[in-house]
């Protein structure tokens, strides 16, 4: 796994920018990755988590299937809790 390269774009880039700051490059002194710039605290990764699934469920696709799913789900657990009725009650 230590002999494989690494292949995210993300951190390729991250890994050039710190290169060409190290080297000190004239002209290219302050170059940063887009990684650097976003916000990645512990509070900005929680937000986006939090967030992200209901901003998904907003969506009307997203919202009408979540609806099926959740009568289907209801249907067949109610199927479960018939059976001890018919099988106990209903025929001994």
């Amino acid at each position: 796994m230590f002999t494989i390269p690494e292949t995210l774009p993300s951190v390729i880039l991250l890994h050039k920018a710190r290169r060409i700051r190290r080297e000190r490059i004239e002209g290219f002194e302050n170059v940063k990755a887009p990684v650097e710039s976003t916000d990645r605290t512990l509070v900005g990764l929680y937000e986006v988590a939090l967030t992200r699934p209901w901003r998904i469920l907003v969506d009307p696709i997203s919202f009408a299937t979540a609806v099926y799913l959740s009568v289907v789900y209801t249907l067949l657990y109610m199927l479960f809790t018939i059976y001890p009725v018919v099988f106990q009650q209903k025929r001994g």
